[in-house]
């Protein structure tokens, strides 16, 4: 594990998709857990923001602030004391690392909630909820405080996620579907029930879901050759 480990959390405008592709970053937010200092900064956009983006920040672009670039986030990470080639974590980082890719910045963050779908608590994210708020609930058994996505306040449930991990084993692997029309199947089971699906997206994605259901494919080839070898 490295010295450094930052906490980080971006905004956007909205969230691209196959059809749009020109959303911005608008905030970013990173706590260094080594001397906890942090740091939030707004950003302007050449796009306003689109509705769910304002009813969380409450305007429809950040005028006078600057636009995001990667000299913007090396300075933040130098005002807390972090680099580039620091160890990151976030929740639900997907988003967040094709936005930076965007602006040419290519870091690791290790995903808190993938953590937690390879523990005990896979089956309840998958038919329960995943989203920050529900898998605080799941994971602490407590009802998270009222947070805002606009402000540093939902960075303490992260902060929070974080630190429960070490009370937890996960697995290298997923065993429970965790999105879709199967959520909360056993990927063993899924893999046999809807192999055409399973290597559509394991052909298509490398995040751990592709990952798991490789390796339950691999698991159910191997045994039935077993099975014919027996025979």
């Amino acid at each position: 594990m490295k010295n450094n480990i930052g906490i980080i959390d971006l905004e956007f405008t909205g969230l691209d998709n196959s059809f749009i592709n020109d959303n911005e970053i608008i905030q970013v937010k990173i706590l260094n857990l080594k001397n906890n200092k942090k740091i939030i900064k707004n950003f302007n956009s050449l796009k306003e923001l689109g509705a769910y983006a304002q009813l969380e920040h409450r305007t429809a672009r950040y005028t006078g602030c600057p636009l995001f670039s990667k000299e913007e986030f090396d300075a933040m990470l130098t005002q807390i004391d972090l680099s580039i080639d620091s160890e990151f974590w976030g929740f639900g980082v997907t988003q967040d690392l094709l936005m930076l890719s965007a602006y040419n910045i290519n870091i690791t963050i290790n995903d808190i909630r993938t953590f937690y779908q390879c523990t005990e608590f896979a089956y309840r994210m998958a038919t329960e909820g995943s989203g920050l708020e529900p898998t605080y609930l799941i994971v602490t058994g407590e009802y998270p405080p009222i947070i805002s996505h606009s402000d540093f306040s939902e960075m303490v449930l992260i902060e929070t996620l974080f630190h429960k991990m070490k009370e937890y084993d996960a697995d290298n692997y997923m065993s429970i579907v965790p999105f879709g029309h199967c959520s909360g199947m056993s990927i063993s089971d899924y893999v046999q029930e809807y192999r055409r699906q399973a290597d559509g997206y394991r052909y298509n994605n490398s995040d751990t879901f592709a990952y798991s259901l490789d390796a339950a494919i691999g698991e159910l080839e191997y045994d039935d050759d077993d099975d014919d070898e027996d025979w």
